[in-house]
């Protein structure tokens, strides 16, 4: 690893301005670290606290040197699922000292900015870095396996669990790869501070276990943690030749290449033997019985039986998979995921009926946008359907909940979607693809359009001033992908909408303009 030639990071302006901003956006939910302050205390206070913590925290930063109580963490389990009687089935939840937090928070701040301003972190991370999303890292990747499928091809797709990967990461090495990238002075011997001598304790109600060191991993439950595991594994991408591609989401990992010929499946496997050399470098295992591989194919495709390995370990070959929350299969349908989301939505909603004595329809209809539409509308432009069945086994959700509240049974679909203020799900997920388009157009969004499979078109005599060129396919996947899909109805709007200045502005333009012509299901049909 090669140090960057650009201006050194050195100091943090730890001024009361940036510590009252901070301290305003504190949640009043969270717990008080061991220094027994809550959040809320210092949200409450923040106008008075913002001078003298400014102060504070540039004599800590001089001293170079953080108090041990900053340092020591409760962490508390909780059950995910399983037998409770198995303490694999408990997530640990760390609870530091909010003041810490705090003093993270600032150094973030300068932190990410200049990481940023020196492209420092490479595109191919989409966790934890602003303009980048669960979303932004799948859209990518099937842009990438769409046109590979267009072409005749297949895709080989690795997905890499790391075992442990946030406990895993050596403090030594961190420390070199932060200053491999211009982290000196002060603010190097801080984190180096930050890092060492760190101790926690196990706290089950108002009971304490024995003290214990923690000698790896970056700090959980803090502000500092996820960046500084970016930085750590920011160069796993440089190991690889140019025809392998890599996407990250923190320490999800996936790799692939397109594959023409049984020479791109020795050189795949010549790739996955360098990304096991560089884990054992770095000392971050591989648990290879969560890794994967995947071969993303139209119907056309002969099944291929070359296995690849690691560390000498067969990969389980699989037809689909759960990539960063949603269900891809190697065909890139999705149906599968669509399926799944629609039966949990409504298994969600008779929950709600169950669990709330209200009746009013603002209350259902306030629980229906925070439970069950975050769930069937998460990462939409990738998977959105084009299907009239699977389109209307997702209305169906909207439809069935809708029914149940009292007073609207016997009203028609689009009388209770007037009644309640509501759009059908088709309309809204066409709203969510042409916002995306917006914020990737302007800015909002990390990365060039042309990552995403978009192009400015150069014929400006009609449409908008951002005017999509229309590509044509033939493969069903390529067809109704997300850059293909939106550009008829992103070249329909007026210009006045796409020119709006704000992404608020451009949301609210949306509700004003007819798009029943991009729309199968007619929702005013029962």
């Amino acid at each position: 690893m090669q140090a960057v030639t650009v201006d050194e990071l050195t100091e943090i302006n730890f001024t009361p301005n940036r510590l009252f901003n901070i301290m305003r956006k504190l949640k009043n939910s969270l717990a008080a670290g061991p220094d027994g302050f809550p959040p809320l205390f210092f949200k409450k206070l923040a106008s008075s606290l913002a001078d003298p913590l400014s102060m504070l925290f540039k004599h800590i930063f001089r001293c170079e040197t953080l108090p041990s109580i900053w340092k020591h963490a409760y962490v508390t389990p909780i059950f995910k699922k399983g037998k409770s009687c198995l303490v694999e089935n408990y997530r640990p939840i760390s609870l530091t000292s909010v003041v810490c937090k705090l003093f993270e928070g600032v150094i973030k701040l300068d932190l990410v900015n200049y990481l940023a301003a020196n492209n420092l972190i490479t595109s191919d991370q989409h966790g934890f870095m602003s303009k980048r999303s669960t979303c932004t890292n799948l859209l990518e990747c099937l842009n990438d396996w769409t046109l590979t499928m267009r072409d005749g091809y297949s895709t080989r797709v690795a997905y890499i669990d790391f075992a442990r990967a946030f406990d895993s990461v050596c403090h030594s090495k961190l420390i070199y790869k932060i200053s491999m990238l211009g982290v000196s002075g002060s603010l190097l011997a801080v984190l180096r501070s930050y890092l060492e001598n760190r101790t926690q304790q196990v706290k089950i109600e108002n009971t304490l276990s024995s003290t214990a060191k923690i000698t790896s991993g970056v700090p959980q439950g803090s502000v500092l943690g996820p960046i500084l595991f970016v930085i750590y594994i920011n160069d796993l991408g440089n190991i690889f030749s140019d025809s392998i591609k890599s996407k990250f989401f923190a320490d999800d990992a996936k790799l692939y290449s397109e594959i023409k010929s049984n020479a791109d499946y020795d050189q795949f496997q010549e790739n996955l033997n360098k990304l096991s050399n560089w884990a054992e470098t770095w000392q971050l295992g591989i648990s290879i019985k969560k890794c994967f591989t995947m071969d993303v194919k139209t119907n056309n495709n002969l099944k291929t039986i070359h296995c690849n390995t690691v560390n000498d370990v067969e990969l389980n070959a699989v037809e689909l998979i759960r990539d960063l929350g949603v269900i891809v299969d190697s065909k890139l349908k999705f149906s599968t995921h669509i399926a799944k989301i629609a039966s949990t939505a409504k298994q969600r909603s008779a929950l709600l009926f169950r669990a709330f004595l209200t009746r009013e329809p603002q209350h259902l209809i306030t629980a229906y946008k925070s439970y069950i539409l975050p769930l069937v509308e998460y990462c939409s432009p990738v998977w959105s359907p084009h299907s009239v069945q699977n389109i209307l086994l997702l209305e169906s959700v909207q439809r069935s909940y809708t029914k149940r509240i009292p007073g609207l049974q016997y009203m028609s679909y689009n009388a209770r979607l007037n009644f309640l203020n509501l759009t059908s799900l088709e309309l809204r997920r066409l709203h969510i693809d042409l916002l995306f388009c917006y914020k990737l157009l302007n800015g909002h969004i990390s990365g060039s359009p042309a990552n995403y499979g978009l192009t400015l078109s150069n014929r400006k005599s009609r449409g908008n001033s951002y005017k999509l060129t229309i590509n044509v396919s033939r493969i069903d996947a390529r067809k109704h992908f997300f850059a293909s899909r939106i550009c008829e109805p992103w070249n329909s709007l007026p210009d006045d909408v796409v020119l709006e200045k704000s992404v608020k502005s451009f949301k609210r333009q949306l509700f004003y303009i007819d798009f029943n012509k991009f729309l199968i299901f007619k929702s005013e049909h029962e």
